[in-house]
């Protein structure tokens, strides 16, 4: 589905997503539901909150993604009482639960609510520090919805400073120099500093 997504192919994307929603009835049936219900239901949740906001509908998107982190909170657990916590099963669990509430993050920030979505992009900084070092794309990705959750609230300086982070973080992660993610980063800060009249700096 996210292939078609990237590619612009949303019928085809709908399509994929409408067959794996008719999965569903025979995946509760079986007898390894329960050990798979939360992260199954997580995913389904966040693919069709991705479709609901590209077509602009950022409040069904919203209680989408709130179903895909409550799921996601709870298969954490799950796969902490049956695995070490060197698994990469754990691992998975812990990144599904920071990818949920960056993105639910983000889908409150694009309806406004600032308040709301800035604790959750402190608690994913806290999640991924907590499990990664600084010199991460983790990490720069936390900082980076930090940063546009500030610039949406209109302090240009901390804006500044959550991105001037992000970009460190993004290098020293030693991405490829040609990254658009890297590119995106920079770009983020160039908007920022003409917005600040730093001309020279931007360019």
């Amino acid at each position: 589905m996210v292939p078609y997504i990237h590619l612009g192919m949303l019928k085809e994307a709908e399509e994929a997503l409408q067959a794996a929603t008719d999965l569903l009835p025979g995946l509760r049936s079986r007898r390894d539901w329960s050990f798979n219900e939360h992260n199954i239901s997580e995913m389904h949740a966040e693919y069709s909150a991705m479709l609901k906001e590209i077509r602009g509908n950022h409040a069904e998107a919203e209680r989408l993604r709130r179903i895909a982190l409550e799921n996601a909170r709870q298969w954490l657990p799950q796969m902490q009482r049956v695995n070490s916590k060197e698994s990469q099963l754990v691992r998975l669990a812990q990144q599904n639960v920071i990818g949920s509430t960056r993105a639910l993050a983000s889908t409150l920030s694009a309806q406004n609510k600032l308040g709301e979505a800035e604790l959750l992009a402190h608690e994913v900084l806290r999640n991924t520090l907590a499990y990664s070092s600084f010199n991460t794309t983790g990490t720069s990705s936390a900082l980076s919805t930090l940063r546009g959750i500030r610039l949406q609230q209109g302090n240009l300086t901390d804006a500044a400073r959550y991105g001037e982070l992000s970009l460190q973080s993004m290098e020293k992660a030693d991405v490829q120099a040609y990254s658009w993610t890297l590119a995106e980063r920079r770009s983020q800060i160039g908007l920022i500093q003409v917005m600040q009249s730093r001309w020279n700096d931007a360019l």
